[in-house]
């Protein structure tokens, strides 16, 4: 298989947050396009860890 098919395939069946973060950049190879949605992906959990944590102390703050 060509690819830049193979990579466009993948591309259009990630989940839809991944997919509009990966998509624009156009990855030619598989491989380009399964780490770029690798590092989206564990941007994405970070940042639900942060959010999380400071949640937890904007709470805090309302309770007192």
């Amino acid at each position: 298989m060509n690819p830049t098919l193979k990579a466009r395939k993948f591309v259009n069946r990630l989940l839809p947050d991944l997919y509009f973060t990966v998509k624009p950049h156009n990855d030619q190879t598989w491989n380009a396009a399964v780490d770029r949605a690798k590092a989206y992906e564990l941007t994405h959990q970070d940042q639900h860890a942060v959010n999380a944590y400071l949640n937890k102390f904007a709470s805090a703050d309302t309770n007192t």
